[in-house]
């Protein structure tokens, strides 16, 4: 089964383009969606996960998300909570992950982030989404 392979960078103008990265070079680029080659920022290359969340919109690593699922409690109706993290890579799995304050969770299974994983912001544009969360970060 093949997958979408594709990524997203700010340009030098400060604007989010997506397609296909090329690192190999004197100067790091996109050539977007239509073909234009886009010089952009480095440190803000984020790749799709080949997932979108419960809205639809495609999940790329650098995403914040917020999780909201249940928890069962004995002889009581499930509690449902909410974290929020933000969606990375982890080399040595070769696979995204959400990473919480407390934990990681596997991105991996397209039900769960269509039912329950929402992205709300990315950590390039909202850090802040990320402070005094239920997260962590590095």
């Amino acid at each position: 089964m093949a997958r979408e392979i594709k990524f997203r960078a700010k340009s030098l103008d400060g604007i989010w383009e997506y397609g296909e990265l090329h690192l190999r070079c004197n100067h790091p680029h996109i050539h977007n969606l239509i073909g234009a080659k886009i010089y952009i920022k480095p440190d803000t290359i984020g790749q799709y996960t080949g997932l979108h969340d419960k809205n639809g919109k495609e999940i790329y690593e650098g995403d914040i998300v917020k999780f909201v699922y249940s928890v069962p409690r004995l002889g009581k109706p499930s509690e449902e909570r909410t974290d929020i993290g933000y969606v990375g890579f982890l080399q040595q799995e070769a696979g995204f992950v959400i990473v919480f304050k407390k934990r990681e969770q596997r991105l991996g299974r397209r039900s769960a982030c269509e039912f329950c994983v929402e992205v709300i912001g990315n950590i390039y544009d909202n850090p802040e989404l990320l402070e005094g969360g239920n997260h962590g970060k590095g």
